[in-house]
């Protein structure tokens, strides 16, 4: 929602980037669940980070209609985070 709102990208570096525990198999949750925003190199004005502030604003104040959460359609053995396909949970709980 961020990316058609702003056209600033942004990736997960949480539950999906960390992975499986090798040994059992189960998910890894760390204590933070975080995202990483890309802004564009050496275009670090303060016009745009203003833009990036009001578009997570925007984005959070329009959270109700938005999908409440993904779940994992494809999985790859390798660069989970990075080759991972999701599809949309509607029955997912907004966290506040």
């Amino acid at each position: 929602m961020l990316y058609l709102d702003s056209g600033v990208r942004s990736t997960e570096r949480g539950a999906a980037s960390t992975g499986r525990d090798p040994a059992t198999g189960l998910d890894r949750f760390p204590p933070l669940e975080l995202a990483r925003l890309t802004v564009p190199r050496r275009t670090y004005t303060q016009s745009h980070m203003d833009l990036v502030a009001d578009s997570l604003i925007h984005v959070l104040r329009q959270r109700d209609p938005i999908t409440r959460g993904l779940r994992f359609v494809h999985e790859p053995d390798t660069l989970r985070f990075f080759q991972a396909r999701f599809a949309p949970v509607s029955d997912a709980p907004f966290l506040e």
